[in-house]
């Protein structure tokens, strides 16, 4: 079985990212990773994007409040609600939905992504 950071390395450059970025990756859980691999694959898999991604991602969870996990399962469900929905978005749209999200439920506790995603919907996506 892959480890987490194998699987990402499928789809982003980990290259520039610093040791202990890496060793935070490679904690990940798997299910959570592959799933997140498979949501961004087809968008960021020979992609420019990829090289900076995964590292603007990480910097994004450590300014916020939730850790890198929560982030990645965020995204993940976003892409799942687009999906069911036939709908399409960035993953640049996505980080930034997400982020959007994460600082008001700092100041309104006990909203989901999901809450976030059938109260507003995705206006970025097509």
């Amino acid at each position: 079985m892959a480890t987490s950071s194998e699987m990402l390395s499928t789809v982003f450059s980990l290259a520039s990212l610093s040791a202990s970025h890496r060793v935070a990756l490679g904690a990940l859980d798997a299910e959570r990773t592959r799933s997140f691999v498979r949501a961004v694959y087809r968008e960021l898999k020979n992609s420019p994007l990829a090289r900076t991604a995964l590292a603007d991602l990480i910097r994004r969870a450590e300014e916020s409040e939730l850790p890198l996990a929560m982030w990645i399962e965020d995204i993940t469900r976003t892409y799942t609600w687009l999906d069911a929905r036939s709908l399409k978005a960035s993953f640049t749209d996505i980080v930034d939905y997400v982020g959007c999200a994460i600082e008001a439920s700092e100041r309104q506790t006990g909203h989901s992504i999901e809450w976030y995603l059938e109260s507003y919907g995705f206006a970025r996506s097509s």
